[in-house]
């Protein structure tokens, strides 16, 4: 063999080697993908959101009047009886500190009073010397009718100024008395919350009483201090009486109708509870997500169903999460809801169909979570792929991740 044939070989072999090489490389690979069987299943679909337990009807105590109310003795959790449980005790409030003028105003309306009551004293002295000259008058002109002396009218005269002086002092003495009230009142002007202090449990309070049976939810007022008509006081309700309210999106609250089914998770017990939805408020309010995102919210309230004594470690306040059930069906045709794609105006999905993808159009119903209900276009069995990507196409090869 020459050494051009052997060259020949040479690069003749290297040449089928490298083709060979190419040929391995670029050719078509089977795509890794996910697969799921289409199976019957029962499907819920639900409206979800975060909801808060409460006492059906909670009853604010509020302080009828202004003073200063008691601390209070009763403690979270206690039990109230209606018309028997004093929830609150309010006294009279003490007066305030006195400015430098209104203490001089206060004290000389005090020495006014006193001068006051010296002067009516004194008119009560002159009116009882007048009393006793016009009795001693009233005397003698008697004396002198009996001897026919003077004239029936004198006598009538002299009875006359004798009843008028008697008047007089009578007037005279309640003066004296109006004025000792006044010196009493404007000494009151006077009278310092340092003097009021030590009042104690001689004070008339007013009482409040617990208007319902039930137990303390709330205390807004514990310690001793000084309130305005209107202050809270105490929360009472009962806490076996309990709804759930849900703040749902006004586009997820008009799907929900009154006597719908709730599926109530998350409240802190192994079991879900049962629960149906008692109303729908008419009333929407903004409020603002955790995102700075500006929200219509709509109330929805629950009523718990079932045994009570499954859910009685809830109280007021507790955070659950509501499903409440606007569909379902014991047994449907389901997909995974990553599997369903765009398909034009349709939706499709890949089927894998020996080891190759097909697309295949199908017609979707409703969704709930992950699954996604199929009205046609598969059958029970069927496998498609899960979460397709741009690699799968209509005739390329599957691998299943895992083999």
């Amino acid at each position: 063999m020459t050494a051009v044939t052997k060259r020949v070989l040479f690069w003749g072999l290297l040449g089928m080697c490298l083709a060979a090489g190419l040929v391995w490389s670029f050719r078509p690979q089977p795509v890794p993908v996910d697969l799921a069987p289409a199976r019957i299943e029962p499907l819920l679909v639900t409206v979800d959101d975060e909801g808060k337990t409460r006492v059906r009807d909670v009853y604010v105590v509020s302080a009828p009047v202004a003073g200063r109310a008691r601390r209070t003795t009763l403690d979270v959790g206690d039990a109230v009886r209606a018309g028997d449980t004093v929830v609150a005790e309010i006294e009279p409030a003490d007066p305030a500190f006195l400015d430098q003028r209104a203490r001089g105003e206060a004290e000389a309306e005090v020495a006014t009073a006193q001068a006051a009551l010296a002067l009516s004293r004194a008119e009560v002295e002159q009116a009882k010397a007048e009393l006793d000259f016009a009795e001693a008058e009233l005397a003698r002109a008697r004396r002198l009718a009996a001897t026919a002396t003077i004239s029936e009218q004198a006598v009538d005269d002299a009875l006359r100024g004798f009843r008028t002086r008697r008047a007089a002092l009578t007037t005279a003495q309640a003066s004296v008395r109006v004025h000792e009230h006044s010196i009493d009142r404007a000494r009151s002007r006077l009278m310092s919350p340092v003097a009021t202090a030590s009042r104690g449990a001689e004070c008339e309070c007013v009482i409040i009483r617990a208007p319902v049976s039930g137990r303390v939810l709330e205390i807004q007022r514990e310690s001793e201090g000084v309130v305005s008509p209107g202050d809270p006081l105490v929360s009472l309700g009962d806490p076996a009486d309990l709804e759930i309210v849900a703040e749902m999106l006004s586009s997820d609250a008009v799907k929900v109708k009154q006597g719908m089914r709730v599926i109530i998770d998350n409240w802190g017990g192994d079991a879900s509870l049962p629960g149906t939805v008692e109303r729908v408020e008419p009333f929407g309010f903004t409020k603002i997500s955790a995102l700075g995102i500006e929200e219509q919210r709509v109330n929805v309230v629950v009523a718990l169903a079932g045994d009570a004594s499954a859910w009685q470690s809830l109280g007021h306040g507790f955070r659950v999460d509501v499903r409440v059930v606007v569909w379902a069906s014991e047994a449907t045709l389901t997909v995974p809801l990553t599997a369903v794609f765009r398909d034009g105006d349709g939706w499709a999905v890949f089927i894998a169909a020996n080891g190759i993808a097909r697309r295949r159009a199908v017609q979707l119903g409703r969704r709930a979570g992950l699954r996604a209900q199929i009205d046609g276009g598969l059958e029970a069995g069927d496998v498609v792929v899960v979460s397709p990507g741009d690699r799968v196409r209509d005739g390329v090869a599957l691998l299943e991740r895992g083999e």
